[in-house]
């Protein structure tokens, strides 16, 4: 599950650098 989570959390990541 820690997979998906990762591939969640780096679109979210990159939104909130942005």
């Amino acid at each position: 599950m820690s997979f998906f989570h990762e591939i969640l959390s780096w679109p979210y990541l990159t939104l909130t650098t942005i």
